[in-house]
């Protein structure tokens, strides 16, 4: 009976609809004040700053399948609001190539699904 269950479970999982990503998206501007952290490690603030130009890159995003990370190296990091919304970053040397978004409803984070982007680190604080 468990063999049955366990793949309905990973296909519920990948087609669910994610009601995450669109509210934490619209709670968010390119004016949006941030503190960068590098993931797993929410002590040690790394950078700090507002979204910019990278906000707008940031809302095309689209699913996971068609995820291509252009440059070298890697980078994971955590951008934390004070709305309570966080962006989880992973990027190479130059550029984010996927991204969740997590919210703080009644004392319990809930996450989004992650999403595939090919956004400038660079945008971080431009404007034009």
């Amino acid at each position: 009976m468990l063999v049955f269950i366990i793949p309905i479970v990973v296909i519920y999982q990948f087609t669910k609809k994610d009601e995450v990503i669109v509210p934490a998206m619209k709670a968010l501007s390119a004016d949006s004040e941030y503190l960068m952290y590098p993931r797993m490690d929410n002590e040690n603030v790394v950078g700090e700053g507002k979204l910019g130009l990278l906000y707008k890159c940031l809302t095309g995003y689209r699913g996971l399948n068609g995820r291509r990370a252009n440059g070298e190296g890697g980078k994971a990091f955590v951008l934390v609001f004070s709305n309570g919304i966080s962006l989880n970053v992973s990027s190479t040397d130059t550029e984010t190539f996927q991204f969740s978004a997590s919210v703080i409803l009644d004392d319990d984070t809930v996450s989004s699904k992650f999403y595939a982007v090919n956004c400038q680190l660079s945008l971080l604080e431009q404007y034009w």
